[in-house]
């Protein structure tokens, strides 16, 4: 099944790309997709979403659609799905 990725902030900046469609299997977790975008992007993108112990950053936001994501790591992706990942800036 297809979904959408889009990029933001320090994601976007490091990929140098805006978003792109991803195919995934079927049953597959939000997760799951972010473990198979750190396969074709790099370390350099799994820095950015995952800890060191593989745990997905805290900091990291994950939307579908216009809904904030509570448990991404659970979340069952559907067909179509168009997923938004928001990395934390700070500054003041």
């Amino acid at each position: 099944m297809q979904v959408s990725v889009v990029y933001t902030t320090q994601v976007k900046a490091a990929l140098d790309l805006p978003g792109e469609t991803i195919e995934v299997a079927a049953g597959s977790t939000a997760s799951d997709l972010l473990k198979q975008l750190v396969e074709k992007h790099g370390s350099k993108f799994g820095e950015l979403v995952f800890t060191s112990e593989g745990k997905l950053l805290p900091s990291l936001l994950m939307c579908v659609g216009d809904e904030q994501l509570a448990s991404p790591a659970d979340y069952p992706l559907q067909e179509g799905d168009a997923l938004t990942l928001l990395s934390a800036i700070s500054g003041g």
